[in-house]
C-alpha cells in the first residue's frame, strides 16, 4: 500500500510543470532550474509510485495512461493548496481573531490595561488573552503571539526570537511615611529593612550595590503586588519600579534616593508574526503606549500624588 510520506510533493509541482510545457527544457527555463533537475524530479516521482508517468522519445515527453490520471488529482491537490493559501493570507490580512500575550503581572496591571483597553474599542473583532508570566515562553511553538519582557539593563533577548526594546524602567525604594520616620535607613546602625525579591540570603547582589548595603532583608517576596502591599502593611522597604512606586498613594520614595535605570521592557514575537495584520496592529499600539509613558518609566513624574 502506498503511503503518503512516499511521496515528495515538490515533485507533483515539477511534474505539472512538464505536462504543461511539453519538455524538460521549457520547464528547466520556466521554473529556473536545470535540465538535469527536471528529469531527476520525474524520475523520483516514478520511482515513488512504481510505475511511468512519462514515454521518452526524440519528440519529448508524452504521458502514459497513469500519469493521466495523476494529472487529474495533481492539479485538485494544486488547487486545494492554491485555496488554503488565499483563505490563509486573507484571514491573516484581517483586523480579527486572536492575539495571546504573556508578561509579567507589573506590566499587566500598571501599563498594559489602558492600552488593551484602547486598542479593544479601535478593534472590537480582536480578542485579547493576556496570559502572566515571568519566564521566556517558547515563541517558537506558538504558545504566544507577544511576549513582553523586563530583562536586565542592556541584556539582549535569546534567539531567534525577533524583538524591539519599548522601554527603560527606572527604580527607587519606597515605604511609608510612618515606616520611614521610625527606621531612618541611612544611619548606620538603622533598625530598617529591605524587603526581599525572592534571593536567598540576606544580602543579595543588588542590596551590596545599592545605598543600603548595611541594610539586611525580611522576607523574600517574588511579585511586585505583594512587594507593594507589604511596604503599605509597615514591613519594610521596597526596590519598586518607579512606574508602581510613584502611582501607590501610601508610599513615598526614600528621601535622598534618586531612581536608577536597572532594566529594559522587551517586546518579543516569532518572525513570522510580521505579516499578520491584527499582530501588528497590536505592536504598533503598543510601541506607541510604552512611549507616551516614558516619563513613568523613568521616575520623571514623581510629584503627580503630591
Amino acid at each position: 500500500m502506498l503511503q503518503k510520506s512516499n511521496i515528495n510533493w515538490q515533485d507533483l509541482h515539477y511534474f505539472l510543470a512538464m505536462v504543461r510545457s511539453g519538455s524538460a527544457r521549457a520547464t528547466a527555463q520556466q521554473l529556473g532550474s536545470s535540465h538535469s533537475t527536471i528529469t531527476r524530479r520525474i524520475d523520483q516521482l516514478e520511482s515513488s509510485l512504481g510505475t511511468k508517468l512519462f514515454l521518452r522519445d526524440v519528440s519529448g515527453f508524452k504521458l502514459t495512461g497513469q500519469g493521466e490520471t495523476l494529472v487529474h488529482f495533481a492539479e485538485q491537490a494544486e488547487s486545494a493548496i492554491g485555496t488554503a493559501y488565499n483563505l490563509i493570507q486573507g484571514l491573516d490580512a484581517q483586523l480579527s481573531g486572536a492575539i495571546r500575550v504573556t508578561t509579567s503581572d507589573a506590566i499587566a496591571n500598571h501599563l498594559l490595561m489602558p492600552m488593551i483597553t484602547s486598542f479593544s474599542q479601535t478593534y472590537p473583532d480582536i480578542d485579547i488573552e493576556v496570559v502572566l508570566s515571568s519566564q521566556v515562553m517558547d515563541l517558537n511553538e506558538r504558545e504566544v503571539d507577544i511576549a513582553l519582557r523586563i530583562l536586565p539593563n542592556n541584556v539582549m533577548p535569546p534567539e531567534p526570537l525577533i524583538g524591539r526594546m519599548v522601554g527603560k524602567i527606572a527604580t527607587c525604594y519606597y515605604a511609608t511615611p510612618a515606616y520611614l520616620a521610625k527606621h531612618d535607613p541611612w544611619i548606620e546602625q538603622s533598625s530598617a529593612k529591605l524587603i526581599g525579591w525572592g534571593e536567598l540570603g540576606h544580602y543579595p547582589d543588588w542590596i551590596k550595590t545599592s545605598p543600603f548595603a548595611h541594610l539586611g532583608t525580611i522576607c523574600r517576596l517574588n511579585h511586585s503586588a505583594m512587594q507593594v502591599e507589604a511596604a503599605k502593611a509597615g514591613l519594610g522597604i521596597a526596590r519598586l519600579p518607579c512606574f508602581i512606586g510613584d502611582k501607590t498613594t501610601e508610599l513615598i520614595r526614600v528621601p535622598n534616593c534618586k531612581p536608577d535605570i536597572a532594566f529594559d521592557i522587551w517586546m518579543l514575537s516569532h518572525h513570522d508574526s510580521r505579516e499578520v495584520a491584527r499582530i501588528r496592529a497590536f505592536k504598533t499600539q503598543l510601541v506607541d503606549s510604552f512611549a507616551a509613558q516614558n516619563k513613568l518609566l523613568l521616575g520623571q513624574v514623581e510629584s503627580m500624588k503630591r
